[in-house]
């Protein structure tokens, strides 16, 4: 998940929520939870002693400049979209000369909240990153103009809150990954009515494969929807936890809007590397910017 929000505009706020939570349930920053990476074998290493970790990435935006450039950070990405379909499999890092050091990570979970500027997320965005699945994985979420300046009053996090965190945080369901085995997934099941809901989002992701850029981004669409809607189920929580259809309408209607929200922003702003194609972007921005003034 990417948030993006102009400057001044509580960026921070979510990063700091998560970090009081894990605080408030004995994570700390050096475990579970790690800022922004710079390289793919910092991931693995993390993965390594903790298959499932949390990255909060500050000025995400700037990355993806970095990315698009190549160099060392692309191989953060790289690593990035392999953890995207490892999920239930065993993932390999790449190899070292000193064997002792391969890592084999199973089933990991690698999440993201990154966030950024929109100025500085779309101006690092290019076309490669379209094409190559790397933004079909992202769900982009603005918050719009900046909100007017209000009193902010810090609270604890709710109980109810850290009571479903603490249930998931010491689930234990037989983890085999240290003899060499496979850890005993928690099935959360799906009903008839909820897998009726994500049809229709199957239909609409069939409507739009004409074009190769669409297609790339729509396709991840139907993962995004079945991932959200088995966190509603089990964020409502109980020991059975059931995606039904409420839960399935809140993630297709989500993962529609930040699909179609992302699309019709990215055929504004994301252009060929070159030159001239960047440059009739900013001209096409300070018209935008101008008008609105």
């Amino acid at each position: 998940i990417v948030g993006l929000a102009p400057s001044s505009g509580g960026k921070q706020a979510p990063l700091e929520c998560i970090k009081l939570v894990c605080d408030e349930l004995g994570v700390g920053a050096s475990e579970q939870v790690l800022g922004k990476v710079t390289s793919d074998s910092a991931i693995a290493s993390q993965l390594q002693g903790y298959p499932s970790s949390l990255c909060l990435w500050d000025e995400f935006g700037l990355f993806l400049k970095k990315t698009g450039k190549g160099g060392h950070l692309h191989s953060v990405q790289d690593i990035m979209l392999e953890l995207w379909g490892a999920t239930r499999t065993k993932f390999r890092a790449k190899k070292y000369v000193d064997s002792a050091n391969d890592l084999s990570i199973v089933q990991p979970c690698f999440s993201i909240l990154g966030m950024s500027t929109p100025g500085h997320f779309w101006g690092g965005l290019t076309k490669a990153h379209l094409e190559d699945g790397f933004a079909g994985r992202l769900m982009v979420i603005d918050s719009g103009e900046r909100a007017e300046r209000g009193r902010v009053v810090a609270t604890p996090p709710p109980k109810k809150l850290l009571d479903a965190c603490r249930h998931w945080l010491h689930l234990s369901t037989g983890n085999l990954a240290d003899f060499g085995g496979t850890p005993n997934a928690y099935t959360v099941e799906t009903n008839d009515e909820a897998n009726e809901i994500y049809d229709t989002l199957v239909d609409k992701v069939e409507d739009n494969e004409d074009d190769d850029i669409h297609a790339s981004i729509w396709g991840r669409a139907i993962e995004k929807a079945r991932k959200l809607g088995m966190l509603y189920a089990c964020s409502k929580g109980g020991r059975k936890p059931l995606v039904d259809k409420y839960a399935a309408g809140w993630a297709v209607e989500l993962a529609t809007w930040t699909t179609e929200s992302f699309l019709k922003k990215a055929t504004q702003e994301v252009v060929n590397d070159d030159i001239f194609s960047q440059r009739v972007r900013d001209v096409y921005s300070l018209i935008r910017d101008k008008k609105r003034v």
